[in-house]
């Protein structure tokens, strides 16, 4: 039996693994900024609401566009502009452009963004796993989204113990 953690699974769960806490807790963080700036419950579920509606619909389409391309560079790409992307919003925050509007578009963007990902990394996993290691290496990838998820509450317990400045 080949062993499992090759050069190409290990950068792609590793990569998945912080990408996907990354997003879990500036999600987070952004759901309780919106809140905390607008003080309203509905501007809060709209953010939240925009950024799940992706979600339900882009796998649907990502599926076809994501066969033209390699999966590999659109992970990649994808990181990329999620990257930048939150750079934007640590900008504007800082600079102080952003405004609630601004912010329901990037809710969108961020849902699609990982949308895509999602999809383009459920399709290219199986290629990455070596014979034999199926079972172990599926129960691995199991885990990274219930680890991500499971740093959005300890988010909430350092955002309750010291707040937001």
């Amino acid at each position: 039996m080949e062993k499992l953690w090759n050069k190409n699974f290990t950068i792609l769960t590793f990569g998945t693994v912080v990408s996907m806490l990354g997003n879990a807790v500036s999600s987070f963080a952004l759901a309780v900024l919106i809140l905390e700036l607008t003080n309203s419950s509905f501007a809060f579920a709209l953010y939240l609401a925009l950024n799940s509606l992706p979600r339900l619909f882009v796998p649907m389409i990502a599926g076809t566009f994501l066969d033209r391309f390699s999966r590999v560079k659109v992970i990649y790409s994808l990181d990329f502009i999620s990257s930048f992307t939150f750079l934007f919003i640590f900008l504007g925050l800082n600079y102080g452009f952003l405004n609630y509007q601004i912010f329901l578009i990037l809710a969108f963007l961020i849902g699609t963004i990982d949308s895509i990902y999602q999809v383009a990394y459920d399709s290219l996993y199986p290629s990455l796993i070596s014979k034999g290691n199926f079972s172990k290496a599926y129960s691995i990838s199991s885990m990274i989204y219930p680890i991500a998820a499971l740093m959005t509450p300890v988010a909430a317990f350092v955002h309750q113990s010291i707040g937001l400045e």
